[in-house]
C-alpha cells in the first residue's frame, strides 16, 4: 500500500504517544520535516535526541506555519486551548480562502491542513474544534488507544500503533476528505481505524479505559492504607495485584484532565461498577456460595470470549 509523504507535520505535545507518532513518522519515511511544540525546552530536547522530532519551538505559529498534518498530542485540556489559540492565527499559517466551504476544490497553490488529536476524551475537544475553527480546515477527532503509564518523549516507541485501533470521531460538520486523509494516516502508521461518534467514543473508553485507571487508584490508595499499619504489604503484593494497579502510575495531570471532560461518563460507568460491588459484597455476606460462582463464570466467559 503506497502512503503520503509529508513535507511538514506539527506535533503539538511531544510526550510518550506525540513521539511514538513522530518515531512511526520517521522510520517508515512519511514526514520529510516534524515540528515539535513544547512548554518545556527539556521536553523538546529529549524529542530531539531520541530522534522524534526534527525541530522544536515554544512558538505556535512557527510550529503549524505550512503544515500539512497538524496533531494535538497534549494533555486533553492544553489540546483544547491549542485548538482555540490555533483558530486565532489560521490565515497567518495557511493562504486557502477564508470562506472556501469544507470539500470544496482548493485555489492554485493553496493547501487544506489536516487537524487531528490523540486526546483520550472527545465530546469537548470536538466540540470547541467544530467551534472556533474556519470551515476550510480538515479537522477530525483522533485517539489511538495505544500508550503505557510511562510519560515522556524518552518512552515513545515507533511500533507503538502496529495493529492498534485508532479512533476517529467526524460529526455531521466533517467533510468526507478528513475521514479518509485521517484514516489513510492512522493506516499509514499500522493501525486500524474505527469510526464512532464522539459520544460513543467517550462512552466506551469511559468503560474500558477510564474506569479501570480509576480502579486502580483507588486499590492503590487502600492497600498504602492497609500498608501504614502492615509493613509486610508490598512483600504480599503479587503479580496480579501489580497488574491491576499498573495503570496507577500514570501521569496526574493528563488523568485529571480525562476526568474533568468526560464526568459524565466516567460518572455513570464508577456509579453502575459500584451496583455490581454491592452485590458481590452481599453474596459474600450472605455465604452465597452459587450466585458467587454464578458471577465468577460469567466473568471468565466474557474474557475469554474478548478479542485481545
Amino acid at each position: 500500500m503506497t502512503h503520503t509523504t509529508y513535507n511538514k507535520i506539527a506535533l503539538l505535545g511531544p510526550g510518550l504517544i506525540g513521539a511514538s507518532i513522530g518515531l512511526a513518522l520517521k522510520k517508515r519515511g512519511l514526514a520529510k520535516q516534524i515540528v515539535g511544540l513544547a512548554r518545556k525546552a527539556t521536553t523538546l530536547e529529549t524529542a530531539l535526541r531520541v530522534g522524534a522530532i526534527d525541530k522544536g519551538t515554544q512558538n505556535l505559529e512557527v510550529a503549524l506555519k505550512g503544515a500539512e498534518v497538524v496533531i494535538f498530542a497534549a494533555p486533553v485540556q492544553a489540546s483544547i486551548s491549542l485548538i482555540e489559540q490555533t483558530a486565532a492565527i489560521t490565515e497567518k499559517c495557511w493562504d486557502p480562502e477564508k470562506d472556501l466551504p469544507a470539500g470544496a476544490d482548493l485555489p492554485a497553490g493553496a493547501s487544506r491542513p489536516l487537524l487531528t488529536d490523540a486526546c483520550s476524551t472527545k465530546s469537548e475537544l470536538v466540540a470547541k474544534a467544530q467551534q472556533c475553527l474556519p470551515p476550510w480546515i480538515d479537522f477530525i477527532g483522533g485517539h489511538p488507544m495505544a500508550g503505557s503509564e510511562t510519560t515522556g518523549p524518552e518512552h515513545g516507541d515507533a511500533d507503538l500503533f502496529e495493529g492498534a485501533t485508532w479512533i476517529l470521531t467526524p460529526t455531521q460538520q466533517t467533510s468526507e476528505t478528513a475521514v479518509s486523509r485521517a484514516e489513510a494516516f492512522a493506516r499509514s502508521l499500522g493501525a486500524k481505524p474505527l469510526i464512532l461518534s464522539p459520544q460513543v467514543h467517550d462512552e466506551l473508553v469511559a468503560a474500558v479505559s477510564h474506569l479501570p485507571h480509576m480502579l486502580a487508584v483507588a486499590l492503590m490508595q487502600q492497600a498504602g492504607e492497609t500498608a501504614v499499619f502492615h509493613s509486610e504489604t508490598w512483600q504480599v503484593a503479587a503479580g496480579g495485584f501489580r497488574d491491576m494497579t499498573r495503570l496507577a502510575a500514570g501521569s496526574a495531570e493528563i488523568w485529571r484532565d480525562i476526568c474533568l471532560t468526560n464526568a459524565s461518563a466516567l460518572a455513570h460507568a464508577l456509579a453502575e461498577f459500584r451496583k455490581r460491588l454491592e452485590k458481590i459484597e452481599e453474596h459474600i455476606a450472605r455465604h452465597d456460595a452459587d450466585a458467587l460462582v454464578e458471577i465468577l463464570q460469567q466473568a471468565h466467559r466474557e474474557r475469554e470470549g474478548m478479542k485481545d
